[in-house]
């Protein structure tokens, strides 16, 4: 009897551990997903920060708060629709008007909230060093990411409750 009883705990036990080994192999592939559509929003971003501060705003405001603001929204309307349809397609609704509108709503709250940290880690790093524009952007997008990343895993496209 013991000797089926420690099988039968050995066996759970194994199945546990593969849950969990799983689950985080799963949330690794993600945040890999994550991050090469982060790449896709990046380019959008810089690209649309590059051509608004070096060909249309040329004062300070124009170049390190406006041009800022208008690429985050082209790469968050970018990354929005990558993340929905590539890297959290199975936490979504199949029905587009469900699911599209409102979680691109939250999306762009979330966002928001991730851009003004980023604005103001890149206007730290411009006051410090005095770096160009796009390389502050650059390095602020590091810690937002990690924030938006969390954001949209916990709050936005959370796994729905069964």
């Amino acid at each position: 009897i013991w000797s089926a009883l420690s099988r039968t705990h050995a066996i759970s036990l194994r199945l546990t551990h593969w849950r969990k080994m799983n689950k985080s192999w799963r949330r690794a592939i993600r945040l890999g997903k994550y991050a090469s559509s982060s790449l896709i929003g990046t380019a959008v971003d810089m690209l649309v920060l590059w051509l608004c501060s070096d060909f249309w705003l040329h004062d300070y405001v124009g170049e390190y708060i406006i041009s800022p603001c208008i690429s985050f929204e082209a790469a968050v309307i970018t990354n929005y629709l990558v993340a929905h349809f590539f890297v959290w397609r199975d936490r979504v609704s199949a029905s587009p008007f469900v699911s599209v509108l409102p979680r691109f709503l939250r999306y762009n709250v979330s966002c928001i909230f991730a851009f003004t940290v980023r604005l103001g880690i890149s206007l730290l790093f411009q006051h410090w060093f005095q770096w160009d524009v796009v390389l502050c952007n650059l390095v602020a997008m590091l810690f937002s990411g990690l924030l938006n990343f969390t954001l949209q895993d916990c709050l936005i496209f959370r796994k729905p409750s069964t």
